[in-house]
């Protein structure tokens, strides 16, 4: 498990912007990927999400003496820090496309607010991010609680727009465009 994570951001990680990609493909073959680097066209805000979320899962029960342990760690950092980038200052929430929040149909997403809101409030009272996440975790906690949670008719909260499904594997799923 630890290689993964470490491959993931090997492979995935953009340069300019620090986010992740959303998937990398080794054979540079699938017809969603950049033919130069394997990578995805897009930053997801939900592959974004379960990363993260899986980063502070794997930290709480990964021996301290463990080889990457601190790489695990400065990756949650990287990840985390880019993510406070691109969170929409207005709502305090983030996009589904997570940089590209002017695209047509983008919209702000209750699933993957919910998973760096998560992250960052665990990863900080953990020790593995710096106090200065909570403030991030407590505006997207509040942008969820304005925007995009509801209380339906029989007084149950109710999450709004929290993006259905997609997929990149092979001809079977949409293009992931």
């Amino acid at each position: 498990l630890v290689q993964q994570i470490l491959l993931i951001d090997e492979h995935t990680r953009d340069e300019k912007t620090g986010l992740l990609f959303h998937a990398w493909d080794e054979s540079k073959q699938q017809r969603w990927c950049n033919p130069a680097t394997g990578c995805s066209q897009y930053f997801w805000g939900r592959g974004v999400g379960w990363f993260v979320m899986a980063l502070v899962d794997v930290l709480d029960h990964l021996p301290q003496e463990q080889a990457h342990r601190q790489d695990l760690i400065a990756i949650l950092d990287r990840t985390a820090r880019a993510l406070v980038r691109v969170q929409d200052e207005g709502t305090g929430l983030w996009y589904q496309i997570l940089d590209l929040p002017d695209r047509k149909g983008n919209y702000l997403e209750a699933s993957a607010s919910a998973m760096f809101v998560y992250a960052f409030a665990k990863g900080a009272r953990a020790g593995y991010l710096s106090q200065d996440f909570l403030f991030s975790a407590r505006r997207g906690y509040h942008g969820l609680l304005q925007n995009l949670i509801k209380i339906d008719a029989q007084g149950l909260l109710t999450p709004e727009k929290v993006f259905g499904a997609s997929g990149l594997g092979g001809n079977q799923y949409p293009y992931g465009s």
